[in-house]
């Protein structure tokens, strides 16, 4: 016990040291301690910086102490030692960041702060700063920013977080960090100081995560337009969060209005949004309370199908495939029929094997059943999960937006548009609108051959047949064979130099399948396993039914079963949603129509939520927004309520022009909305997309096209207008930029 007390003195003055004891915010890195050691820090509030370590520590000893028996003794002290171990080395860095903090707090000659919004005078593209270095800590006498500095490296140098939007519009591409001169950089009015950067906010304001230069800031403050630097960041940099920390920028914030505002101001602004909440948030109540009424019909419909399924002869046999005819979830004999319906909810149609099997013995992974095998059970989940929503009047309040905590306001707010129940319904909506518009871009199948299924080969020969997306066909030139998963109408990626499409009659100019190939045929004929293949049209062709029960560990993520008797595989649900076209087996699909009737109930919401006027609250919440998700959240049920039209020929027109654009044929897309344009000239979305295939705002739209006549001060007018309406639209504040450095030099031309 001796040694152990030993220890345990060491580790506690290890707690006691100065680096350790100064340091409230460290994170204690539990991936290295013994796993003894980090349930015990599971039990804790905040196992953060001495405090949190000192509770650790005395926890820990108390149940060592409880141990028995001499092996599990030594396996307490060899525990002990290895968190020695580690507490040793996390001292050094707690020491190396100690001194760094105090040689962080004399800011002689260093201009910019931690969390501020800056822009690169000469490249344009705008970055949080994350760090600073008195002098240059690299070599960069050869970097191009640099030759025309007087300075050279003997300047202070930041790390910058960039703007990624800015970076592709500037650079050619995203960037990760940027080390740049202080000549180099410029403040910015707060309106250009909302950034995107997949590392600049943590997971929440409080957890116990360690800075690595990812989630290094806790908030973007719209008071002080800076970023809020974490506990452990603002520890290195002393004075990152002091009052008045952003020098003033070329303006000052009360040009911003309500943002910037104060007293009454800030007091109505911070009602109108709050009230603005209040409204969203009683639309989603209302669409809440629908999806419930819609899930309890489903519920009891499938509580009838499993009624009048047990009554049919040979049902387990019948329920391997199809399984959507019988209620969906529980096993057959347990429960009743309630919670057999409420299992179909939460787990999803079982997949119960029956006649069906793959060739070569595989099965599905345990957990591995993904929503595609299971498409009715995920879609009536997230549908419950929205219809669950309660409304703040009984939950807890909606956040405040950030840029109206520091300035007043109302009382209430809104941090994402409709809070939980919003967002539950955004994503239920997406998936919804995702899986129909896919299935709508299957249902044109002119110049396919197969279909999902299939089973093919390849040949020398180049003739047409028709293939499905349940076959296994072989590769024409390499000869392996594959079972067909998907297909589409020309290839979405590039083919051109593929050896398999040289000398193709057709060329890239043909359909392509994905597929899944025997993995024997694959080492026999590829020299090894592969996955996924990506084949030509007219490099397949169709094999004996005696040739097509293949076999491939993937084939269980993609398919129910093998056919024997026809020789096809049977997709799973969601692909036989999507290829609801192709000659697949008639299941009764249950899935489909309720993908429509959910569909048509969403579409008619928001119908009915712009009828009432909710487009005005949701662009005040997106003006107000306080983050770049939360903003984004409020954008998409924004577009949502723009884009609803009560003709189905004109919602079908606005997808065939989507998918027109996400193949590039702008022509199509625009040609789409032209015919749309005929049925109802008065609906402003359709302009708006007309006006530029790629839509994001007819002012950002607007802007665009004058940048492109030459009409500089039209176009940063126009740009500017954007802002006001989203402060935090990607992409736009780069084209301000592009268009003040072009009006420039055409100034001195």
């Amino acid at each position: 016990m001796s040694v152990a007390q030993a220890l345990y003195r060491s580790m506690w003055r290890w707690v006691r040291s100065p680096a350790v004891r100064c340091n409230p915010h460290f994170a204690l890195p539990l991936d290295k301690l013994p796993a003894s050691v980090v349930r015990a820090a599971e039990r804790l509030e905040s196992p953060r910086g001495a405090a949190g370590s000192r509770e650790l520590l005395r926890l820990a000893w108390r149940e060592a102490a409880s141990t028995s028996g001499e092996a599990a003794t030594a396996a307490e002290l060899d525990d002990a030692f290895r968190v020695l171990r580690v507490l040793g080395e996390l001292g050094e860095e707690l020491e190396a960041l100690q001194k760094k903090r105090a040689s962080n707090a004399w800011r002689v000659d260093v201009e910019m702060r931690i969390g501020e919004v800056v822009r690169h005078s000469q490249y344009g593209y705008r970055g949080v700063v994350l760090g600073w270095d008195r002098k240059a800590e690299v070599d960069v006498s050869g970097w191009d920013g640099l030759r025309k500095s007087s300075r050279g490296g003997d300047q202070p140098f930041y790390r910058l977080l960039p703007d990624y939007t800015d970076c592709a519009e500037l650079l050619g591409g995203p960037r990760e960090v940027k080390y740049v001169a202080q000549e180099n950089l410029e403040r910015l009015p707060p309106r250009y100081t909302r950034v995107h950067h997949p590392a600049l906010l943590s997971p929440g304001a409080s957890p116990p995560v360690r800075r690595d230069d990812h989630g290094a800031f806790l908030r973007y403050d719209a008071t002080a337009a800076a970023f809020v630097p974490s506990d452990e960041l603002a520890y290195e940099y002393p004075g990152s969060r002091s009052p008045g920390s952003r020098s003033p920028g070329p303006e000052s914030p009360e040009s911003e209005g309500p943002l910037g505002a104060d007293g009454a101001e800030a007091g109505e602004a911070g009602a109108a949004v709050a009230e603005a909440a209040r409204t969203v948030e009683a639309a989603v109540t209302r669409a809440s309370q629908q999806l419930r009424d819609f899930v309890a019909a489903v519920d009891q419909q499938q509580m009838q199908q499993q009624a009048q399924a047990r009554e049919r002869p040979g049902y387990q046999a019948e329920a391997g495939y199809g399984a959507e005819e019988a209620a969906p979830g529980a096993a057959e004999s347990e429960g009743s029929e309630a919670e057999a319906a409420q299992a179909g909810v939460a787990g999803g149609e079982e997949w119960r094997g029956g006649e069906y099997g793959f060739p070569g013995g595989e099965e599905l992974p345990a957990g591995a059943e993904g929503n595609g095998r299971r498409l009715l059970s995920h879609v009536l989940r997230l549908a419950d999960t929205a219809a669950a929503h309660e409304p703040a009047s009984r939950a807890s309040p909606l956040p405040r937006p950030a840029s109206l905590q520091a300035g007043g306001g109302g009382a209430g707010g809104a941090g994402e548009a409709g809070g939980a129940g919003g967002a539950a319904l955004r994503e239920l909506a997406a998936f919804v609108e995702s899986n129909a518009a896919e299935r709508a871009a299957k249902a044109d199948r002119g110049g396919i051959t197969f279909g999902v299924g299939q089973a093919l080969r390849s040949s020398t020969s180049h003739t047409t047949t028709t293939v499905f997306a349940d076959h296994v066909l072989r590769h024409r030139k390499f000869g392996f064979r594959a079972a067909v998963l998907g297909w589409e109408r020309r290839p979405e990626v590039d083919v051109s130099g593929w050896d398999g499409v040289q000398g193709l009659p057709s060329g890239a100019d043909q359909p392509f399948y994905r597929m899944v190939p025997d993995m024997g045929d694959c080492v026999g004929l590829l020299g090894g396993p592969r996955g996924v293949r990506y084949v030509a049209q007219e490099n397949l062709e169709e094999l004996p039914l005696s040739e097509r029960a293949i076999s491939h560990e993937l084939l269980p993520h993609f398919f129910d079963g093998y056919d024997a008797a026809s020789g096809t595989f049977l997709p799973v649900q969601q692909l036989r949603y999507w290829y609801s076209r192709d000659p697949l087996p008639d299941t009764g699909l249950a899935a489909a129509a309720a993908l429509d009737k959910l569909s048509a109930l969403l579409h008619s919401h928001a119908l009915d939520a712009r009828g009432a006027g909710l487009l005005e609250p949701l662009m005040l919440l997106l003006g107000a927004a306080g983050s770049a998700a939360d903003s984004a959240a409020a954008e998409r049920a924004a577009l949502a309520l723009l884009a609803a039209h009560p003709s189905g020929e004109v919602r079908e027109l606005m997808r065939a022009s989507e998918r027109s654009v996400e193949g590039d044929d702008l022509l199509a897309a625009r040609g789409a909305l032209d015919e749309a344009l005929d049925i109802d000239g008065g609906h402003a979305e359709l302009f708006a997309r007309r006006a530029a295939a790629r839509h994001f705002a007819a002012r950002t739209l607007e802007g665009s096209a004058l940048r492109e006549l030459r009409r500089y001060d039209e176009a940063v007018d126009a740009f500017e207008a954007a802002l006001r309406l989203h402060p935090w639209a990607p992409g736009v504040v780069p084209n301000i930029f592009k268009a003040e450095r072009a009006r420039r030099i055409l100034g001195n031309a």
